[in-house]
């Protein structure tokens, strides 16, 4: 999980800075509320300045990978609970 937040958060400062140079107040938006960053691809989609495809698809990855990451984190123990809540009721 903090590979992939540590990640994420390096490549949502480089989309910011290159949306800064267009937008600043898209800037700051996406900053806080980073699905806004969808409008900024679009809308800068063939500017060589504030172009952020390739940081947004890796900014995408990084975050799915993130999302995989914490489930497996928080799979095992949820398992190891239900195991203990098995044990519980077969002493009650």
């Amino acid at each position: 999980m903090f590979i992939g937040g540590f990640i994420a958060f390096i490549l949502l400062i480089w989309m910011l800075l290159r949306v800064g140079k267009q937008s600043v107040l898209l800037a700051i938006l996406a900053f806080f509320f980073w699905p806004v960053l969808i409008f900024a691809v679009i809308k800068y989609w063939g500017d060589e300045e504030a172009d952020i495809k390739v940081p947004f698809a890796f900014f995408m990855l990084a975050v799915i990978y993130m999302w995989y990451d914490m489930y497996h984190i928080v799979k095992q123990p949820v398992e190891d609970q239900e195991t203990l809540l098995g044990i519980v009721r077969l002493l009650a």
